[in-house]
């Protein structure tokens, strides 16, 4: 349940991020003398990463805290 609260989160985030940076490096690349195209595909492997990535972080955090001793937390509070 966790990790699909943050993968949601990762999902919002790309699709704001995603149509932004696209107009953005677009219009950075007008700018130069030779031209280049990117397409869609590159757009979905940055997205395809961000969600990887996230993934992986949301998995190590789960994994720690479930090998966690939960004794040492409550002699501490």
């Amino acid at each position: 349940l966790l990790s699909a609260q943050f993968i949601r989160l990762i999902c919002l985030a790309g699709l704001i991020a995603l149509p932004i940076g696209y107009m953005a490096s677009a219009f950075f690349l007008y700018s130069f003398a030779y031209r280049i195209s990117f397409g869609v595909g590159s757009l979905l492997l940055c997205f395809g990463f961000l969600l990887l990535i996230g993934g992986l972080t949301i998995s190590l955090l789960v994994y720690r805290a479930a090998l966690a001793n939960p004794v040492k937390s409550l002699r501490t509070e």
